[in-house]
């Protein structure tokens, strides 16, 4: 998505560190209005539906008011679902780009009236699809794939981290505004310890001594994607990805146009404007 923002070295972070500062405060005073909301904890927890959260709901507000708040809970999670297909086509469609993918040539185009990917929506559509059909055969294995999809988002944090470490922060442009400055090192090892321990936390069962139904398979799940990707890397992966030249002209322009782009009062708002030199 970063490709598609204007001024990207400035609005990318923003748009990262608002989401962090944004979720936490309202995550907090959502929590803290459910604790409060708590009338009887073993009703709760024990609720015939299942449901701890509707059971919650329904105990405060009684069931009108728990019907208008999940139809409002089930409007915004479809918003959700929308901004989260529209970034995964988005990285399919680079990775596709960049020959990262099998049937690269035909998952990287681009509809040119509409301006999307419409071959990398319709892969993440299918495969969507067939993790949904999963809740009606094999639930373990769906709570599996949807702990590795968190587990794979911390990996993906720590792997570029982890990679600057390795052969040294100097080799990073400058972060004018949102640089780490003389801490940026201690910051990023950080990070890279969090994302370390998180992820085999993650990888734990809910209790001691699981029975087979209540055994945490993410790792197995977790397991096949390398064993999937790393396998594809040495069998065409690593002969065809980046090896295309639209993947270094797209790098030459984003470059060009970054350092080309600024931002200067608009005419209309008395800031926000924006213009290339």
């Amino acid at each position: 998505m970063i490709e598609e923002l204007p001024n990207p070295k400035v609005n990318a972070p923003r748009a990262i560190y608002l989401s962090v500062v944004i979720g936490a405060v309202t995550g907090f005073i959502f929590m803290v209005v459910c604790l409060f909301c708590i009338q009887d904890v073993d009703t709760v927890i024990n609720t015939p539906t299942g449901l701890p959260f509707m059971q919650l709901v329904q105990d405060a507000v009684g069931i009108k008011g728990t019907v208008v708040l999940m139809v409002l809970f089930t409007m915004n999670s479809l918003g959700q679902g929308i901004s989260i297909t529209t970034t995964g086509s988005r990285l399919t469609w680079s990775f596709a780009r960049d020959n990262g993918l099998p049937f690269s040539k035909y998952i990287k185009r681009v509809n040119k009236k509409w301006k999307v990917p419409p071959q990398a929506l319709l892969v993440q559509g299918f495969l969507i699809t067939l993790v949904g059909l999963l809740y009606l055969f094999a639930n373990t294995v769906l709570e599996a794939i949807l702990s590795v999809a968190t587990i794979a988002l911390t990996v993906s944090y720590a792997m570029p981290i982890l990679t600057l470490l390795i052969v040294g922060r100097d080799k990073l442009p400058a972060g004018g505004q949102f640089g780490l400055g003389r801490y940026g090192a201690v910051i990023n090892w950080i990070s890279v310890i969090y994302c370390a321990v998180t992820t085999v936390i993650f990888f734990f069962p809910g209790g001691p001594n699981p029975s087979g139904a209540d055994m945490n398979y993410a790792i197995a799940v977790f397991g096949v994607m390398l064993v999937v990707a790393i396998g594809f890397w040495f069998i065409q992966g690593r002969k065809q990805y980046l090896r295309v030249d639209d993947s270094e002209q797209v790098v030459l322009e984003a470059i060009h146009l970054e350092d080309s782009y600024t931002e200067v009062p608009g005419p209309s708002h008395g800031g926000g404007g924006k213009s290339l030199k």
